[in-house]
């Protein structure tokens, strides 16, 4: 299974593609809507923070993992069967532990199996 990183200006600014690498992993930037929803229509799991890009990965059906931080989830969560959300206990992006996210990709069945 391959692994996609979509990255915007933003990440490109914060020098996540050196981080990431491109051996393993694809690494998509400046993609048209059109591709961007082409990508995550075919994708079989797709996790994100509260943007446009989950939205559109919800509006695909894809199963979807969205992390919240100080953004209200009642009132901008996307829309669907398919969608986990994934809040903070503060309000702040930062303090969403990483075992937290695994846990509900395990309980979902997206766990590392083995």
């Amino acid at each position: 299974m391959k692994t996609s990183f979509l990255l915007g200006p933003a990440e490109l600014d914060r020098g996540f593609s050196e981080k990431i690498g491109d051996t393993v992993h694809e690494i998509v930037s400046d993609a048209s809507l059109h591709d961007l929803a082409r990508i995550l229509c075919g994708a079989a799991l797709y996790l994100g923070n509260d943007s446009g890009v989950s939205h559109l990965a919800a509006a695909c059906g894809t199963r979807a993992f969205v992390l919240f931080g100080p953004s209200d989830p009642v009132v901008w969560r996307p829309l669907g069967d398919a969608v986990t959300l994934i809040t903070s206990p503060d309000g702040m992006m930062r303090t969403i532990e990483t075992d937290t996210v695994y846990r509900a990709l395990t309980e979902a069945g997206w766990g590392v199996k083995g």
